[in-house]
């Protein structure tokens, strides 16, 4: 992935991160394929929502793995973790419990009120 990080500069810096050292090779290959698969598939504004409720119900889904990956990365990255992968693993573990789909249909709940 890369980061583009605005510097003041007339120019972006960019810094590429390795999915292979932040994560294990396993789960670095999964986000690699998943990414992989998704980017070649057609799909439309219905189809991208399903995927994404689908993921956060469940943990099922072909966008749950880069759900995953987002959402630990911002764990690691705000202290939640010890390490990307630890993130990873926790919010995989949120995703498949289903708190995160509860967590916003009550949110999504109390703002149309």
């Amino acid at each position: 992935a890369t980061v583009f990080i605005a510097s003041g500069k007339e120019k972006t810096d960019e810094v590429r991160c390795q999915l292979s050292s932040m994560f294990s090779g396993e789960t670095a290959s999964k986000i690699k394929d998943t990414y992989e698969t998704l980017k070649s598939e057609e799909y439309d504004l219905a189809k991208l929502a399903r995927w994404g409720e689908s993921a956060l119900k469940n943990g099922t889904g072909p966008a749950a793995p880069l759900i995953a990956c987002q959402a630990g990365t911002l764990c690691h990255l705000c202290g939640l973790s010890s390490s990307f992968q630890e993130g990873y693993d926790a919010a995989q573990n949120a995703l498949h419990g289903g708190s995160c789909h509860n967590a916003l249909m009550q949110y999504i709940s109390k703002i149309r009120n």
